[in-house]
């Protein structure tokens, strides 16, 4: 094998994932947006949400992209462990449907279909047309690919070594090893599915036996990227990457277990087809279909035995850091975005904690270094939220993102606002405790006022948590902050310059609770086909 095989084998490589990618990028345009929400509330039935996993992988043809949207609705809370976990298992059973497609007779086709591709992205701008030419586009390079990787092994069909090579990989522990070993380099378990592909149409490899635990291992070398994406991320995700390694690591002692007592998976294989090529993707198929039934009935001891690999551990909520965005997925602005939401809702629970502490329990002292702290981590979130959002203004979005983001936007710029109205109503009770002017009458109504505003940004907050927008709670909200602002305007309140304080701040923060809950109007935008933006191929 000379160099220019060696090179033509990494270019047909190269093609062959950037292929997938195009393809996976042009089928996520036309129905992303729907398969995120779908991932997002199917989840309660695991026979169900297996069946989304599977649906969403056979779409977008890539199971890494599944699993890494997955990892990113639990990164950001909009998802359990338990849910991830089935969806992960369905999506090992939709990516079959890629090997299955790879053993179509397309290659002579495939110039023709990037030809067609080519013009249906850079020259038609109706945006149907425009994706179903980026999926095209994408087909044809994958085959083209294909085709090189094909072509950079014929050399190798009659070289003593690669006969011995892959008589090795009959031993189920070398062929795992290999399997495992590929996948795990090249990021894509269909991709290792092209390569021994490649090397069956030219002869390299002629019997299923030579192959079958290289299946095995390539399903297990498909869990690296999910453990790769977990890193810096939160527990529940790092446990969701464990729980997807276990699964697969299971399913293949279920096999290596099977052989033990005598199962042939090859031998029942070749009784299906005579062609090898086919043969190898009804092992792949059943492999995870029977995987799939066997574990997900067991998808809780899953997620317990991930809980063991992944220890709780108590972590400081004031620490100063994001617990649910990840920064490398933002680029994925539908999983970015969901982050961002869940961390402002972190946020939240800062922001009126610390109005509680400083409303009602400033004059204590113990409790003034946890103020202090909370405001650090408002601060931190508001600094680096914003931070975020600006990054996601270089990806392009679709409309129902951008209201998301500009309610963001806002919604971080108030929750500042209150927090430092909250601390600054602490100074204000500080000039007036123990002062024996007021009188009981008057405290009274600085208590029923702090008593409204905190319930006026509970309601607030629970209506942002719901993730709907309603009306109804919105007039609640509205009237609640009506009734705050007549308080404040009362006499008593404005007899005395650290009552007016208080007061004044107790108005603002009111006024900024009701502005988030009208920002939260963008809800009721509904997602349209057609105003979905392209992402650049």
């Amino acid at each position: 094998m000379t160099i220019y095989n060696i090179f033509l084998l990494l270019g047909g490589l190269g093609l062959f994932i950037y292929g997938m990618k195009l393809m996976s990028d042009g089928l996520k345009l036309v129905a992303g947006h729907r398969l995120k929400k779908l991932l997002g509330k199917v989840t309660k039935n695991r026979w169900i949400a297996a069946g989304a996993g599977a649906v969403v992988t056979a779409v977008i043809q890539s199971s890494t992209a599944t699993t890494v949207m997955v990892l990113g609705l639990v990164n950001s809370g909009l998802m359990t462990l338990f849910g991830a976990i089935t969806v992960i298992i369905g999506a090992n059973v939709g990516t079959t449907i890629s090997s299955m497609l790879l053993t179509f007779n397309i290659q002579p086709f495939a110039p023709f279909i990037v030809f067609v591709g080519t013009i249906l992205v850079l020259f038609i701008k109706q945006k149907t047309f425009n994706r179903t030419g980026l999926i095209l586009l994408g087909f044809g390079v994958l085959f083209l690919g294909l085709g090189l990787m094909s072509d950079s092994m014929r050399p190798l069909r009659d070289a003593p070594f690669m006969a011995d090579l892959f008589e090795f990989t009959r031993n189920p522990l070398i062929g795992i090893l290999i399997g495992f070993a590929v996948t795990a380099l090249i990021q894509s378990s269909t991709a290792t599915i092209g390569i021994i592909l490649s090397m069956i149409s030219v002869g390299i490899i002629n019997d299923l036996h030579q192959a079958v635990f290289l299946i095995y291992g390539l399903n297990l070398g498909g869990t690296v990227t999910a453990l790769i994406a977990s890193i810096g991320a939160n527990k529940a995700t790092k446990q969701t990457a464990a729980a997807n390694l276990v699964f697969n690591l299971f399913g293949v002692l279920i096999f290596v277990v099977l052989m033990l007592f005598g199962f042939d998976m090859a031998a029942v294989v070749q009784n299906m087809s005579n062609q090898v090529a086919q043969q190898l993707v009804y092992t792949h198929i059943i492999f995870n279909v029977v995987v799939t039934l066997a574990l997900l009935p067991l998808a809780k001891y899953v997620a317990k035995v991930a809980k063991m690999l992944v220890k709780s551990e108590k972590e400081d909520e004031t620490e100063l850091k994001f617990y649910y965005i990840d920064r490398r997925l933002l680029n994925s602005p539908d999983i970015a975005i969901g982050q961002t939401t869940s961390e402002i809702g972190r946020m939240m629970d800062f922001v009126q904690e610390n109005y509680i502490l400083c409303a009602y329990h400033s004059e204590k002292k113990q409790y003034r270094e946890e103020i202090s702290q909370n405001e650090e981590v408002i601060n931190f979130l508001d600094k680096e939220i914003n931070k975020c959002l600006i990054l996601l203004n270089t990806v392009k979005l679709d409309h129902v993102n951008i209201a998301t983001m500009a309610a963001c936007y806002r919604i971080i710029d108030h929750l500042e606002r209150i927090g430092n109205y909250s601390t600054d109503i602490t100074s204000a009770f500080d000039q007036y405790a123990g002062n024996p002017r007021y009188s009981e009458s008057t405290m009274a109504e600085v208590g029923k006022l702090t008593r409204k505003v905190d319930k006026l940004l509970q309601k607030t907050f629970d209506l942002y948590n719901s993730d709907m927008f309603d009306e109804r709670k919105l007039a609640e909200i509205q009237l609640l902050h009506d009734e705050i602002i007549t308080l404040t305007d009362s006499d008593a309140l404005l007899t005395d310059i650290s009552l007016l304080r208080i007061a004044r701040n107790l108005n603002r923060i009111s006024t900024h609770a009701l502005q988030i809950a009208q920002a939260l109007h963008y809800r009721t935008i509904k997602y349209e086909e057609d105003d979905y933006l392209e992402e650049s191929a």
